[in-house]
């Protein structure tokens, strides 16, 4: 089953991978996690988050809407999973085996997780 995280991030690239090594690191099987990062074209930190492992960035145009933007990702990561989570770049994962427990969550639309 592939997971699909939302996460519109701005100018914290340091949040940003700390929350996917959280995800990553806690994860029964990470490479079924796929986190679709919303980030601003004009974010002067942009360069910052290349590279990381397992998230696929989507650059929004200034003039969309952050609105527009998580629709945009919800879409995307639609197509490609089975289900999606949304969550912030502020998010810590302490929870082992956490994307066991989503597998629930399938075709129940968007979630957002908060980790206990």
């Amino acid at each position: 089953m592939k997971l699909g995280i939302i996460l519109p991030s701005r100018n914290r690239p340091a949040g940003l991978k700390r929350m996917v090594a959280s995800l990553l690191d806690n994860a029964a099987k990470p490479d079924r996690v796929t986190i679709y990062a919303g980030l601003d074209a004009d974010d002067p930190t942009l360069p910052e988050t290349e590279g990381i492992a397992n998230v696929e960035r989507v650059i929004r145009a200034p003039e969309t809407t952050v609105a527009k933007m998580i629709d945009n990702l919800s879409l995307q990561a639609e197509q490609a999973c089975d289900a999606t989570l949304r969550m912030d770049d502020d998010f810590i994962c302490e929870t082992r085996g956490w994307d066991d427990n989503a597998e629930c969550m399938t075709g129940l639309g968007l979630w957002r997780l908060d980790d206990p």
